[in-house]
């Protein structure tokens, strides 16, 4: 498991040092559109697969990244050009459940 990033130097991450963020078993990471998801997702991706683990405190669990985005939706969700089978995500606000059981 990743308990600490000591700093990134990746894309838009100049020296960022984020050692103060202790990671815990299960992290979420949202925010607005370019403010640097996909790239930190993109930096732990490639920083795990190509073992450059410098600036990573690691326990001796294994872990694993899932990582949801516009890539995700476009390489393992989209089904063909039809538009009635294309994927479409929308945030459905703090009520989601309410309104699912009204649409029942």
């Amino acid at each position: 498991m990743i308990k600490s990033i000591n700093f990134i130097n990746y894309k838009s991450f100049d020296n960022l040092d984020i050692s103060d963020i202790n990671f815990e078993n299960i992290n979420l990471i949202f925010g607005y559109n370019g403010h640097g998801k996909s790239s930190f997702a993109d930096f732990l991706y490639q920083s795990i697969n190509n073992n450059i683990l410098d600036n990573f405190n690691c326990s001796q669990q294994k872990y694993k990244i899932y990582i949801y985005n516009e890539r995700y939706k476009r390489n393992v969700l989209y089904i063909d050009n039809d538009e009635k089978y294309d994927f479409n995500s929308f945030y459905a606000g703090e009520n989601i459940k309410d309104i699912i059981k009204q649409k029942k």
